[in-house]
Parts: structure tokens; C-alpha cells; sequence
């Protein structure tokens, strides 16, 4: 049986994330990761998920539009230690940790 490696998930919404936004626009993206995640597919794009490296750990910076309406998300993937380190050095830790669900039920004006 293959040796299941927890990680946490930290994740914002927003339409803009100020200090980050300028950071990650400052990184080269890291290498192309396999994984089984699932992921919805638009006819209209092949955007698809940019991965960096800070702090050693794996971050996202996406781009998604749901019913019309666009909004970026974050999220950083690894142990707690080193996301909430990450989260702290580019400026992210003032903002509300989010599941994908609710951030995009938010976006929608859907009761959560």
C-alpha cells in the first residue's frame, strides 16, 4: 500500500491579494507536478493551475471565473509550519482560510 503524506491545504479568494500578487508575479514557476486531483475543464481555455516554490513548499495562484464572474485564489500545499512561514513572508496571513466550496458559493451570492 502506497504511504499516504498528509498535507494542509490553506486557501483565499479575492480579487486582489496586494503585496502576493506582486511576489508571485516575481517567481518562475516550479516544475510540473503528476497528481490524481480532479479538476473542472472550461471548452473555452487550457488555463490550468501555475505552481511555485516558496519557502521550499508548493504554492497556486489561479485565476477562476464561476457564472461570469472572475476571482483569484490561493493556496498553499504542504505542513502547517512551513504554510503559515509562506503565508507570513508574502503578506497573505490577513486573509480568511476558505474551502473551494465556500469561496465560490460567496463569489455566486449563495448562502453558506
Amino acid at each position: 500500500m502506497e504511504a499516504i503524506n498528509p498535507r494542509l491545504e490553506w486557501r483565499i479568494f479575492g480579487a486582489s491579494f496586494r503585496e502576493a500578487d506582486r511576489r508571485f508575479r516575481a517567481l518562475e514557476p516550479g516544475r510540473a507536478q503528476e497528481s490524481k486531483e480532479v479538476y473542472l475543464l472550461s471548452p473555452r481555455t487550457d488555463a490550468n493551475v501555475t505552481r511555485y516554490i516558496i519557502n521550499g513548499g508548493s504554492a497556486e495562484m489561479t485565476g477562476v471565473v464561476a457564472d461570469g464572474k472572475p476571482i483569484h485564489t490561493v493556496a498553499e500545499l504542504e505542513d502547517s509550519a512551513r504554510v503559515l512561514a509562506a503565508l507570513r513572508e508574502i503578506s497573505l496571513d490577513q486573509f480568511e482560510n476558505i474551502n473551494y466550496p465556500r469561496g465560490l458559493k460567496r463569489l455566486l451570492g449563495l448562502s453558506t
